[in-house]
């Protein structure tokens, strides 16, 4: 049986899973990427858009923005996961047409249980620093500056929960290498490479956040 050419490339160099697999595997790191990054920037919105209404609305409004910021913290993100796919989106499936998909709600209660974590020490930030500044740019910068480590690692965490997707076969990296792997093989070589994977993805939100506390702190001393 002859092998097409990079089936046969993949061979010789010894690499264990033909041309179809391969890129399953190097789509689905794209994609979790891609998801990953959707997710972080969806987290910084809720974070400031949570920070601003807690400081901003009046005490009885705020004490409800509060309440819903504790409630997306503490519920568990792949229990709203289930409940809001599974079940909400199931009760309502008879009388919607349009339902989001899978990606969509994993990145909507993803980047709200993380923007909600973060925007509580932002907003404590945001007291702390309210006399130190001279305009609302300075006081929310300084604010960011003062909690970045906190935020940083609710980002770092994010990164990590992320691939919660495959839950809702959502074709990330776990859910992909994870089925490579059961009809395959390769068990610890797909592993290692889903872990290195991850490491990397983790470093570069590390460096990410690193760079835009940098340039933050370039603007407050301008």
């Amino acid at each position: 049986m002859t092998l097409p050419k990079n089936q046969s490339f993949i061979k010789k160099q010894g690499w264990p899973l033909d041309s179809f697999d391969t890129n399953r595997l190097i789509e689905s790191f794209v994609y979790t990427l891609w998801l990953t990054g959707l997710a972080l920037v969806s987290a910084v919105i809720a974070m400031l858009l949570f920070a601003f209404l807690v400081q901003n609305l009046p005490p009885r409004c705020s004490l409800f923005i509060r309440f819903v910021i504790n409630l997306q913290r503490m519920t568990p993100p792949i229990v709203l996961l289930y409940l809001i796919y599974f079940g909400v989106f199931h009760a309502l499936s008879s009388h919607i047409t349009l339902k989001p998909g899978a990606a969509l709600i994993s990145v909507m209660v993803l980047s709200l249980y993380t923007g909600a974590g973060a925007s509580t020490v932002l907003s404590d930030a945001l007291i702390k620093t309210l006399d130190k500044s001279n305009t609302s740019f300075e006081h929310w910068v300084s604010a960011l500056l003062l909690c970045q480590q906190s935020i940083k690692a609710n980002l770092v965490n994010l990164v990590k929960a992320a691939g919660m997707a495959s839950v809702l076969a959502v074709p990330n990296a776990i859910l992909i290498v994870t089925s490579i792997a059961s009809s395959q093989g390769n068990v610890l070589m797909l592993m290692n490479f889903l872990m290195i994977f991850y490491y990397l993805t983790v470093l570069l939100c590390i460096k990410l956040c690193d760079f835009i506390t940098h340039y933050l702190s370039y603007k407050l001393l301008k």
